[in-house]
């Protein structure tokens, strides 16, 4: 028995150090290598500044199970962009902001057409960034900022390669070759000016491991939304 238990214990301890190990030498290690690098860019440190989690409550569901994503901030009073996806079917939602702490929101509203969520907070003076308005171009590199793999605020240079269309929407999604995982829902695309061209909402992935690419809801789409809802730009 304690020669099975020992066993047990050493299979149960490489399958747990296996993931963690596969986690920091496999891609991902590529992205926090980079974003490290990116680090030291004044302008990525700004923009780092909007850029939430979101945490999502389901019903029935504990608080410390809440969904992660992420998403950015367009408004000093508190106007939040992520994913629709993210936010169906909440019965709660709250976003962090770095330093600064969590915020519970007061609604949220659903894009019926693209999946696009604003979440509206009770704040002030907060950092906020600004939706482009002139569309990326192909071979354009962006700037992504988001939360994937749990950890935070991750930033990477993707290259927009293509478009795909959006069947029954005149503006096509885009299609990002950067590094993205689960929990880059809602992350931001900014352009050499710093400002939002694109919002993450799914990964395409190909054999290989390191083909990663983004799809991405167009920054006029987010406009289209703002302005039916008759938010601010």
């Amino acid at each position: 028995m304690r020669i099975l238990t020992l066993v047990l214990a050493f299979v149960f301890l490489f399958t747990v150090t296996g993931r963690w190990v596969a986690m920091f030498v496999g891609p991902s290690m590529h992205f926090i290598r980079e974003s490290w690098t990116l680090s030291d860019d004044p302008m990525v440190q700004e923009l780092r500044q909007s850029v939430v989690r979101v945490y999502v409550d389901r019903p029935g569901a504990a608080p410390q199970g809440s969904v992660r994503g992420s998403g950015f901030n367009l408004s000093p009073d508190g106007l939040v962009v992520t994913n629709r996806h993210l936010v169906e079917d909440a019965a709660g939602v709250r976003v962090s902001f770095p330093g600064r702490g969590t915020y519970s929101a007061r609604e949220w509203h659903k894009s019926p057409n693209v999946d696009l969520a604003v979440i509206d907070i009770e704040a002030d003076e907060l950092p906020s960034v600004k939706i482009t308005k002139d569309p990326a171009g192909l071979g354009e590199d962006l700037l992504v900022i988001g939360n994937p793999l749990q950890f935070a605020r991750i930033a990477n240079i993707g290259t927009l390669v293509d478009y795909r269309e959006n069947p029954g929407r005149d503006i096509p999604f885009l299609v990002v070759e950067a590094m993205i995982y689960p929990g880059s829902s809602g992350s931001p695309l900014f352009d050499g000016q710093g400002e939002v061209v694109g919002i993450i909402f799914a990964t395409l992935r190909n054999r290989e491991p390191s083909e990663v690419k983004g799809l991405a809801v167009d920054a006029r789409e987010l406009q289209l939304f703002l302005e039916n809802l008759s938010y601010p730009d």
